[in-house]
């Protein structure tokens, strides 16, 4: 189990996690998954100009080392340091990255998630409606299931909870702002919070946790 070290004289700790503004690609429903081709857009510097306004204080700074993620928290951040970490890394979509969403409605494409679902979950789609519906399932039943030769849900989130703790053992904080992706605030909050309820999360949302040292709560 990932704890704090030093636990029984622990102090809550406090997480501000936030998605990298728009970039072009978001605009254009591809999965961008690590691809690290495009940074934000004007749409996207404008609401981490936003989020800059909102974000209370914090000890410092974190992100993930795309660039659409540094990017967005250069302009919150002002002039504090940011520490990149490879935990808070996008998902790896694997086979379906740099890929539109409307083309999963190709056969060939369908037919490869057909073979890799089935063969692990027994799960067999026939569209790609079906195939987003169980991809982004947030229940914790499908947290196992991928995009081929990609990340789970449940793998990506053990990858972001290992990363927070480390914050916390090794710099001395009690408040952290993780600047991250959409596919790793949820794999992580379908993983850790218990009875959580999926919810928009836009690129002006702040999404604050505290953290006891073994249980994360949703604030």
């Amino acid at each position: 189990m990932l704890t704090l070290a030093g636990k029984q004289n622990i102090t809550m700790k406090t997480i501000y996690l936030i998605k990298h503004g728009q970039t072009d690609l978001n605009k254009q429903n591809v999965i961008q998954g690590q691809n690290d081709d495009y940074t934000i857009n004007i749409n996207g510097v404008e609401q981490a100009k936003l989020v800059k306004t909102q974000l209370p204080q914090v000890d410092m700074f974190f992100s993930s080392p795309l660039r659409r993620a540094f990017s967005t928290a250069r302009i919150i951040a002002n002039k504090q340091d940011i520490i990149v970490k490879e935990d808070f890394n996008e998902i790896n979509c694997g086979s379906a990255e740099n890929v539109n969403i409307d083309d999963f409605n190709k056969k060939e494409l369908i037919l490869t998630f057909n073979n890799y679902l089935d063969s692990n979950k027994k799960i067999v789609i026939s569209n790609g409606k079906e195939l987003r519906e169980y991809l982004l399932d947030l229940n914790i039943e499908y947290s196992n299931v991928s995009y081929p030769n990609g990340e789970s849900r449940l793998e990506c989130s053990n990858r972001f909870k290992k990363g927070i703790v480390d914050c916390f053992n090794n710099y001395n904080c009690n408040s952290i702002a993780i600047i991250t992706h959409i596919a790793v605030i949820k794999s992580f909050l379908s993983c850790n919070i218990i009875n959580f309820e999926d919810f928009d999360i836009s690129s002006s949302n702040i999404i604050k946790l505290e953290y006891n040292g073994s249980i994360f709560e949703l604030k």
